[in-house]
């Protein structure tokens, strides 16, 4: 291989800004000056997309909970929630900075907003119809009252939101920066009016005997938390637009650039108000958004398949029995914390605005807290019981006790791997970690999976809901492993190439 060969000591190439190459001089701590505001906005969305996938995940598995085919009640809340929580949500936060699709240029990242919200406005405005046709008597309740504002101002966004995509071809007739804080406005109240809708719909009796007390007030905590989060940069480019405006009229400096969309718009993202659009896009910025989707639609299985879990484990009540607490702990050391550790290390991550030396500290923690709390909820239901081992589901979560053991420990070696490299060669003991790591994650997935698959989960959670909890668990497994994978096979090429 060339003499310039650059090592890949993460799931990631190591360049001079991110560290040292494999065995060099210690990682650079060096961090951008906003690069702290940045990781706090990364992990606020990261948080948000784990909301969303929860919210939407128990309230799918109360829709199908009875089997399949729904009744308009359940169409009209799998619609709603889809359409607004999901699709709608997600296209707010693809146009705030460091999100998902960031990669994309302004014009880009426009067209996937576009795309996200008409189809999250159609599926949720299908979904309140359905249920308008189910009643007698309509809008009678907070709950209705709420969804009725929402469609309105879903229906007015989503004409609105027209004139914002063409603002430029349409600048002779309506002034952009009018069509587009209106659009932001009617958006906002959109989003928020339908979250209001769903946290009242939560609160009915329907859904709280369902899904128990306790949890449905988690669930309205959280659509409160996800929906404030996302409507904070829609805000503040509300307030950036009104004070560019102000100062233009106050006849400020040439050289003062108006804000366009959701975030303040450079020669880098795209042209300034009233501009046309670049067309172009970077080399590999295709790829990495593909990359970025999928690493968005793990975040939001993970949300789903920890959600549901967890609702499962406090249906009954608080306190948990042993085999409630088990599921707890080991779904969120392994499913949640133990693949986000992993995810954080990834290409476009939550964290990448982090230096290599800081996003292995974030990556350690994670590891470190959801292996302490994998293993014990496993000890917990070892002790509960007198057989041991005597099923699938037992013998895949032993290996994965083991392996999460050893790469916790193997860890170390591979964090110190530098000062340690005349004991241990850096490479083995990264390689190592990997390897040790990725089983740990694979077989505990499989663990999980066998538990889905009993009687008594699927006589709780529905057949049909079981097998897409399943489906979600290999899916967020399988991406989740993609990168240390690729990691493994460019450290053994270059140690081959060597």
């Amino acid at each position: 291989m060339p003499p310039n060969f650059v090592d890949v000591s993460y799931p990631e190439p190591v360049t001079v800004e991110d560290g040292p190459k494999e065995n060099g001089g210690p990682p650079s701590p060096g961090i951008s000056t906003h690069a702290g505001l940045k990781a706090v906005r990364s992990l606020t969305t990261l948080l948000t997309h784990l909301f969303i996938g929860i919210v939407v995940g128990v309230s799918l598995f109360w829709s199908f909970r009875n089997g399949v085919p729904i009744g308009p009640t359940p169409q009209h809340v799998v619609l709603c929630v889809i359409g607004f929580q999901f699709l709608m949500a997600e296209a707010i936060l693809s146009l705030a900075p460091d999100s998902w699709c960031s990669t994309l240029n302004l014009k880009h990242k426009r067209w996937v907003h576009t795309g996200l919200q008409l189809v999250g406005s159609i599926l949720a405005l299908v979904g309140c119809f359905i249920k308008i046709v189910d009643k007698n008597v309509n809008f009678n309740t907070l709950h209705g009252q709420y969804a009725l504002v929402s469609m309105v101002f879903t229906s007015v966004s989503l004409v609105n939101g027209l004139t914002s995509l063409y603002a430029y071809e349409l600048r002779k007739f309506i002034p952009g920066i009018l069509s587009k804080l209106t659009h932001i406005c009617f958006g906002a109240v959109a989003l928020v009016t339908a979250s209001v809708s769903l946290c009242y719909g939560f609160d009915k009796n329907s859904f709280r005997n369902a899904v128990t007390s306790p949890f449905t007030d988690t669930l309205i905590v959280m659509t409160g938390a996800l929906t404030t989060i996302i409507i904070i940069n829609p805000l503040l480019t509300m307030y950036a637009k009104f004070l560019g405006v102000i100062k233009k009229y106050a006849k400020m400096p040439p050289n003062f650039i108006d804000v366009s969309s959701p975030e303040h718009v450079t020669t880098v993202d795209g042209p300034k108000e009233n501009e046309a659009t670049s067309p172009t896009i970077s080399t590999h910025a295709g790829l990495r958004a593909v990359r970025s989707l999928t690493t968005l639609l793990t975040h939001l299985l993970i949300g789903i398949v920890v959600g549901v879990l967890l609702f499962w484990a406090v249906n009954n009540g608080i306190p948990m029995g042993a085999t409630a607490q088990h599921v707890v702990l080991c779904v969120i050391g392994y499913q949640f914390l133990m693949a986000e550790a992993i995810l954080s290390l990834a290409p476009d991550s939550w964290c990448s605005t982090l230096s290599l030396k800081h996003r292995r500290w974030v990556h350690t923690g994670l590891q470190l807290v959801g292996s302490i709390l994998a293993l014990v909820g496993s000890f917990i239901k070892i002790a509960d019981k007198t057989t041991h081992f005597n099923t699938l589901h037992g013998q895949f979560a032993l290996v994965a006790m083991v392996f999460t053991s050893v790469s916790l420990v193997n860890g170390l070696a591979s964090l110190y791997a530098y000062e340690l490299r005349k004991i241990i060669p850096g490479i083995l003991s990264k390689l190592t970690h990997i390897c040790f790591g990725t089983v740990a994650l694979v077989t505990a997935s499989v663990s999980l999976c066998y538990g889905i698959d009993k009687g008594f989960f699927r006589n709780a959670i529905s057949t049909s809901f079981a097998d897409a909890l399943i489906v979600m668990t290999g899916t967020l497994t399988t991406i989740v492993i993609i990168n240390p994978l690729l990691t493994m096979y460019v450290k053994v090429n270059g140690i081959i190439s060597n």
